[in-house]
């Protein structure tokens, strides 16, 4: 299920259950008008810029939300995003960045940093780590770290999203805490997180 749709089905809790007794997926329009309804007071005020980074993360649905949303946006309100690799079909109303791997060079200086209070490195890791981050930080860092939990690069995931997935796994029951939290954003209420949660999964 899409980021979008997590919380907002979350935030949802009288949709009507499929056959498991799970609530039912909302609509990617539903989806939208929820997301327009909180946009447009603050597309009331003054110009809106919404910024959404790391584009080639999002799922299908909420790259379909996404776009719904945007061409329905209040006229002073600009969409911008950010991605690795091809740039994405988004429409005129959608600006888009593309994100350039770092070079070599400043991919060597990022791992050596990270490693530096972390213990020597063989030359042969350092290359491989260099080879499979291919100049993407967030990998290399995450990559860096996996190397000094284990001290070896023998066993390392083949990709940033298997890594991560890796670690999230490790979190156990504080994996639903995890998700809606990022969702929320760096900074939130107790209540709101309360809410999202619901009494039955209390963070206490």
């Amino acid at each position: 299920m899409g980021g979008f749709e997590t919380l907002l089905d979350l935030a949802a809790p009288d949709a009507a259950p499929d056959a498991a007794g799970s609530p039912a997926p909302l609509s990617t329009e539903r989806v939208g008008e929820l997301l327009l309804a909180a946009i447009k007071p603050l597309a009331a005020m003054e110009p809106l810029l919404i910024v959404i980074e790391d584009y080639h993360w999002l799922d299908e649905s909420s790259r379909a939300v996404l776009l719904w949303m945007a061409l329905r946006l209040p006229v002073r309100s600009k969409v911008v995003v950010s991605s690795r690799g091809e740039p994405p079909s988004l429409g005129c109303r959608i600006h888009h960045f593309a994100l350039s791997p770092l070079s070599v060079q400043d991919s060597s200086d990022l791992l050596e940093g990270h490693l530096r209070q972390r213990g020597a490195i063989m030359p042969s890791d350092a290359a491989r780590l260099l080879r499979m981050g291919e100049g993407n930080p967030l990998f290399l860092e995450e990559l860096a770290v996996h190397w000094a939990e284990r001290g070896n690069s023998s066993q390392l995931p083949d990709s940033l999203r298997s890594l991560l997935h890796e670690r999230f796994e490790q979190l156990g029951r504080a994996r639903q805490l995890a998700q809606v939290g990022a969702l929320l954003g760096r900074a939130f209420r107790r209540e709101e997180l309360d809410a999202l949660l619901g009494e039955s999964q209390s963070c206490d």
